[in-house]
């Protein structure tokens, strides 16, 4: 018997996240004020996710295996792929995942208000080149988008219908 319907209910269970709401005001600001609106957006965020992450209701320690969106079994395969690792933890890839969805959840509220600064009418990678450059702690990340920038986009595939 699956356990897919099990999970899909207790996911429905969990708090939703609350949408990030972004100033109007954001292309109009100040250096300063652009800072200040962006610290205070990500302060808002982290508060949700840390009362969210209090509030998680799990039942075993399958269900909370299951409460990730990234897939363990290949963060787990990129940790060995490291010599130097031998052996993980059975709680390692989980707490992993949840980092790295909060990481992306960052870098996406980021490169979104940067965006909206930049009054973008699209969401495109150069932002998140940008909000990377605007933040102390990506700069690990600077040279890997400098490679990618240099690259042109991939092509727009268009889907064929059926008929």
């Amino acid at each position: 018997m699956s356990d897919q319907p099990l999970k899909k209910q207790k996911l429905n269970q969990q708090p939703q996240r609350q949408p990030v709401q972004f100033p109007t005001d954001l292309p109009n600001q100040t250096e300063a004020d652009y800072s200040a609106s962006v610290d205070t957006i990500l302060s808002g965020f982290w508060q949700s996710e840390k009362a969210q992450m209090r509030s998680l209701q799990i039942g075993s320690e399958q269900e909370f295996k299951n409460d990730n969106d990234l897939p363990l079994a290949r963060i787990k395969r990129i940790m060995k792929s490291d010599e130097d690792v031998r052996m993980i933890s059975a709680e390692a890839p989980i707490v992993f995942a949840k980092a790295c969805e909060l990481f992306v959840l960052e870098l996406t509220i980021r490169s979104y208000a940067m965006s909206e600064r930049l009054a973008s009418k699209q969401f495109v990678r150069e932002d998140i080149h940008e909000a990377i450059r605007a933040t102390d702690t990506y700069d690990f990340l600077a040279g890997c988008l400098d490679e990618q920038l240099a690259q042109p986009p991939p092509p727009e595939t268009k889907k064929k219908k059926k008929r």
